[in-house]
């Protein structure tokens, strides 16, 4: 009697811990599509005159952190405007300095640039456009 009580507490045991695991896999995935937890990260490095994004995945809205490295000889900066946003490193980035930002995005166009000097109109800016994971934007054709 004391032997099957005590496979059958190991059998729960078992079960226990067996479901954590598998809850554990298909957690990431569901924050994925829920957007609960998960946020767009999206490196971005500054040098003479360019600005390059690498990104593991595309850009979605919600929060965005940008990871900002300056690969470049001279101090750069990043700002990124739209509708309702208008956000600025709080200090310029010297030679190899790395920074983050965050940005909460909507489906929109942004326009991004280094705003130091003429390094704008140098070459350092672009524009992104966030969309909605069906393709759906605010259509303000500003962008």
């Amino acid at each position: 009697m004391e032997t099957i009580k005590l496979r059958g507490r190991r059998l729960i045991i078992f079960s226990l811990v067996a479901a954590a695991l598998i809850l554990g896999m298909f957690s990431d995935s569901w924050k994925d599509y829920t957007g609960g937890q998960k946020e767009n990260f999206v490196r971005v490095k500054l040098s003479e005159h360019k600005i390059e994004f690498f990104n593991d995945k595309p850009m979605g809205p919600g929060l965005t952190v940008f990871e900002v490295t300056n690969e470049g000889e001279k101090e750069h900066s990043f700002v990124i405007e739209g509708i309702g946003v208008m956000q600025r490193l709080e200090e310029n980035l010297r030679p190899s300095e790395t920074r983050t930002i965050s940005v909460e995005l909507k489906p929109s166009g942004y326009n991004i640039y280094c705003p130091i000097d003429n390094h704008k109109n140098m070459g350092m800016a672009s524009v992104i456009r966030i969309t909605e994971p069906g393709g759906k934007d605010d259509e303000s054709g500003i962008y």
